[in-house]
């Protein structure tokens, strides 16, 4: 009798977990499911393929993630130091990750946002680029004196303390000659713009 009730609640269970009924939706003609992806509801198209969460339309969904994107970045906090909470964190966490930035983080930044603003036009990008290269250039050369002189460190090993001095995994006085040159080729390539 046990294996019965057992037998009963896992089909139950299967059976909810495998049949969700789709609604059209106004947006497109496209299916709205119940399931989610992450949060989203999950859309789909007439021959059941995956569509972004937003939109039927590619370029509709395609501007509005990018955007939002954009717009976190731009309206994200300042940290306790004065600089943007980018500029202290790889991540972003509503109780201040407290690991400094990853290697390539900013040189990525103003990678991306070269070509947002290629995209978009908004001259908020540029705004935004010059005050991480500034600040970056401002905060984070390695002496004239060391072994690789005057290029950026790719860590700050003191989180909040708005110095850019070393790597993350090896410490203070340590660079990556890599990343300093992915760097320098965006701050050429913002140069241009």
């Amino acid at each position: 009798m046990k294996n019965q009730y057992l037998f009963f609640a896992l089909l139950v269970a299967f059976t909810a977990c495998t049949s969700s009924s789709g609604t059209k939706d106004d947006r497109g003609g496209t299916i709205l499911y119940t399931d989610t992806i992450q949060y989203h509801p999950v859309r789909v198209d007439a021959e059941g393929a995956i569509l972004p969460w937003y939109s039927a339309n590619l370029g509709e969904s395609y501007d509005t993630c990018l955007l939002l994107v954009w717009n976190f970045w731009k309206n994200m906090e300042v940290d306790s130091n004065g600089l943007k909470y980018y500029m202290n964190h790889q991540v972003w966490a509503p109780h201040h990750d407290m690991r400094g930035l990853g290697g390539d983080q900013m040189a990525m930044a103003l990678s991306s946002w070269r070509l947002l603003y290629a995209y978009t036009g908004d001259e908020e990008l540029i705004d935004n680029m010059r005050y991480i290269a500034d600040e970056y250039l401002a905060r984070g050369l390695s002496n004239a004196s060391d072994k690789w002189p005057n290029i950026p460190y790719p860590y700050n090993t003191v989180v909040h303390s708005g110095v850019y001095d070393g790597d993350m995994r090896n410490g203070k006085g340590y660079t990556q000659p890599d990343k300093a040159g992915s760097f320098g080729i965006e701050l050429v390539n913002l140069f241009k713009m």
